[in-house]
């Protein structure tokens, strides 16, 4: 008898697992749907309900802890890729997240042009170096290099520079003439198009660009903010 007890468990539990397994995916489809709204630039994010079991979470309505991700978004125009949702207390009706955190990479290529339409310098490069930023540019036939960091301020990645260089020789960037430093002044980048309720608050160096981090509160799902 208890063998035939213990069988009849065996296979409930198992049934169970499958169901509660199926509910998940099943949700976390319908998240992806919920995220993909938010980030009107963002296709078919891969979403992860975390947590075991599922069926109690949905049973209360609350999801404790979900994850996204997805190769690209276009923020209001500025391509990121290597995108990370990060989201905490998802309800479904409403679609709301009690916190969530954004993270995604803009590559070199894609600051530089930013960069070079916003300063009007049109030979403006860009390279990593270690965990700093190398711009430059010609002045009287050779190479300036500054070196920067970068920083978060109202929306924008900012280039925070500082060491100077001239054909190899360090230089007072005081010293450089007040047009050039007028445009330089200008090495920020643009970052809009996140959800309602996220706003930009940190960026670093990576290897091949600069990632920045986004995070808010209380975030609605469902409005679709980012465009292509």
């Amino acid at each position: 008898m208890w063998i035939v007890v213990g069988a009849v468990v065996a296979v409930l539990l198992g049934v169970g697992f499958v169901c509660d397994q199926y509910l998940r995916h099943e949700a976390e489809q319908e998240v992806a749907t919920q995220v993909a709204a938010a980030f009107a630039g963002m296709d078919d994010p891969a979403v992860t309900i975390h947590g075991i079991p599922f069926l109690t979470q949905m049973l209360s309505g609350k999801l404790k802890h979900v994850t996204g991700t997805t190769d690209e978004v276009v923020f209001d125009g500025l391509s990121a890729t290597d995108v990370k949702v990060d989201a905490h207390d998802v309800t479904m009706s409403p679609a709301r997240a009690r916190s969530a955190t954004v993270s995604a990479t803009i590559d070199v290529s894609t600051a530089q042009k930013v960069l070079r339409t916003r300063t009007g310098i049109g030979d403006l490069g860009l390279r990593v170096d270690d965990d700093h930023l190398v711009v430059t540019t010609d002045l009287y036939g050779r190479e300036l290099a500054i070196v920067g960091t970068v920083s978060t301020h109202d929306g924008l990645v900012q280039l925070d520079l500082g060491q100077a260089s001239l054909a190899g020789q360090p230089t007072d960037y005081g010293a450089l003439p007040s047009h050039l430093r007028n445009r330089l002044d200008r090495l920020a980048i643009p970052v809009s198009g996140m959800p309602e309720g996220v706003a930009l608050n940190g960026a670093k160096v990576v290897d091949g660009g600069v990632r920045f981090t986004a995070s808010g509160t209380d975030i609605p799902l469902t409005r679709s903010i980012a465009r292509r």
